[in-house]
Formats: C-alpha cells, sequence, structure tokens
C-alpha cells in the first residue's frame, strides 16, 4: 500500500487538537456569557497547525502544508504578544517569510522525489481506499483554495489587530471569517473524500456560530 495512505491517520491527530480546542474555549465562553480565548487554546492551536503541516507534506498538499505552517507562527505570536520578552514585529515577519520559503522548498524536493514532478495539490490515499481517487479538476481547486485563504484569513486579521491594538481575543471578523471560509472549504472537501479535512472543518461550525451570538449578546 501507498506510503501516504499508511500515514493518513495523522492528520486525524490534527482534527482532535482543533476540535479540543473549540470545546475548550466554548465551555469557557459560555460559562462567562461572553466569547473569551485562553492560553490552552493558542497551545493546542500550533499543535494541531504542526500535526496538520505534517499530514498535507506527506499527501502532497502545498496550500494546506503552507498555510497551516504560517498559521502555527501567527498562533505563538498570540502567546508571545503576552510575555514580558516579546518579539519584534519585524522578526516575526522575517520568521514568516523564512517559514514559508523553507516549506516550500521542502515541498518541491519531497514531490519531485515521490512523483518526480512538480504536483501542488494531491487527492489523499486513505488506507481504506483499493484505488487511488480520481483528480480533481481545476475549478474545484480554484474553489477549495478560496475556502482556505478566507479561512486563513481570519488569523491575519487577528494578529493585525493584536500587532495595532493589543486585542488578542478574537473580534467578531475573525469568528465570520471562520464560517464561511470552513463552510467552503468544507464544501470542498466533502468533493475530495478527504476526512481528515472534513471533520476538522466540519465540528468546527457550530463554536463559530456560536461564539458570533455571544459577541453579537455582549454588544447589546
Amino acid at each position: 500500500m501507498d506510503f501516504r495512505a499508511d500515514l493518513y491517520p495523522i492528520g486525524f491527530i490534527a482534527s482532535f487538537l482543533f476540535s479540543f480546542r473549540f470545546i475548550l474555549q466554548w465551555i469557557e465562553s459560555e460559562s462567562k456569557g461572553f466569547s473569551i480565548v485562553n492560553r490552552s487554546f493558542w497551545y493546542l492551536s500550533i499543535g494541531g497547525n504542526t500535526a496538520l503541516c505534517l499530514h498535507a507534506f506527506i499527501q502532497i498538499q502545498y496550500p494546506l502544508c503552507l498555510l497551516q505552517s504560517l498559521n502555527a507562527i501567527l498562533a505563538w505570536r498570540n502567546l508571545n504578544l503576552r510575555s514580558e520578552k516579546k518579539t519584534s514585529f519585524s522578526k516575526v515577519i522575517f520568521i514568516l517569510i523564512i517559514t514559508a520559503f523553507l516549506i516550500t522548498l521542502a515541498y518541491i524536493i519531497q514531490s519531485y522525489l515521490s512523483l518526480g514532478y512538480i504536483d501542488w495539490i494531491r487527492t489523499p490515499r486513505t488506507p481504506w481506499q483499493k484505488n487511488a481517487a480520481q483528480p480533481l479538476s481545476i475549478w474545484w481547486h480554484i474553489l477549495g483554495f478560496i475556502g482556505l485563504s478566507i479561512f486563513a484569513l481570519r488569523f491575519w486579521i487577528q494578529w493585525w489587530d493584536a500587532e495595532k491594538n493589543n486585542a488578542i481575543i478574537p473580534n467578531e471578523r475573525f469568528w465570520q471569517t471562520s464560517l464561511i471560509g470552513s463552510c467552503i472549504a468544507l464544501f470542498y472537501f466533502v468533493h475530495m473524500h478527504d476526512w481528515v479535512n472534513i471533520v476538522g472543518y466540519g465540528l468546527g461550525i457550530i463554536p463559530y456560530a456560536r461564539n458570533l451570538i455571544l459577541l453579537q449578546k455582549k454588544t447589546k
């Protein structure tokens, strides 16, 4: 069997970590009566980002691999902003650029050694799959890229707010982009039959919607 299929379950570790972070965040928000994010949210985010980055690297899915590696840096930055020895903004930008370069280089080498050519995104192989799934058309990948971009935008919006206003707790825009991006991405991954991302993006929809409701209640 293809080693990609054997290692596919690694992605479920990321789904578990992502789901667990929102369960904890949801429970605490419900108990407080408003949307709140504690340090455990960002630690679990780093773990989930790292696991999903590894999963995407193995499955040869460059956009997912790159986005998750950069999101891990942003999650770390949210923790860093709370520390006394805060890293400078310019250094964070440098770390993001270097990370993007190294991930891209590693991906190109891995794809070429595995396939003999560069393929930027492939349908994943699962242990229960007898035959390789049919590749999707470019239009499905464009739709998926749009969904993933909107979903990833939430952390860039939140990071900008954190740097500018020191507002580490995500605001309404964070949850709105999370909800919209996850719905589009979920539609894409259902068509791809990628159960790791179906679970990961699907389970987050309810907490995203609930956090929006809690924020609206607090505003009123």
